[in-house]
């Protein structure tokens, strides 16, 4: 049994071209990558609320206003919600798939790829009234 940090990782479980790498960052990332679909989830999940706050106190000033109508803040609200949540679950599975764990090169990995996908989202779901 191979012990990294303070949990035991069974290495018999590996293929073996993995197995003879013990002590090399192979393991580690083999091992990282299994996280990756639960980290985007959970990112965008929580991008998503983000968002859709954000959205939210936008969209309440402008139905005070009488620029639009609830049902219209309603919408906007779940289109931005989406698209945030989107944008971040693609960032974290982009840049965690390719194992970039060097701080400032993750998050501008995921600055990037976010604002990409946020602009495709926008651009897609744009309506024809402005």
């Amino acid at each position: 049994m191979y012990y990294h940090s303070s949990y035991p990782v069974n290495v018999s479980s590996y293929p073996a071209n993995v197995r003879t790498n013990i002590g090399t960052n192979l393991v580690a990332d083999t091992r990282l990558t299994a996280y990756a679909p639960r980290a985007a989830f959970t990112m965008g999940a929580i991008g998503a609320v983000v968002g859709g706050t954000s959205a939210a106190a936008q969209n309440i000033r402008q139905v005070k206003a009488g620029e639009i109508n609830p049902q219209e803040a309603a919408g906007n609200i779940i289109k931005e919600a989406a698209g945030a949540g989107i944008s971040v679950a693609t960032a974290t599975a982009v840049v965690g798939g390719m194992g970039v764990n060097r701080g400032f090169f993750s998050l501008l990995g995921m600055v990037v790829v976010a604002t990409g996908t946020k602009y495709f989202w926008d651009a897609i779901t744009a309506s024809e009234k402005k």
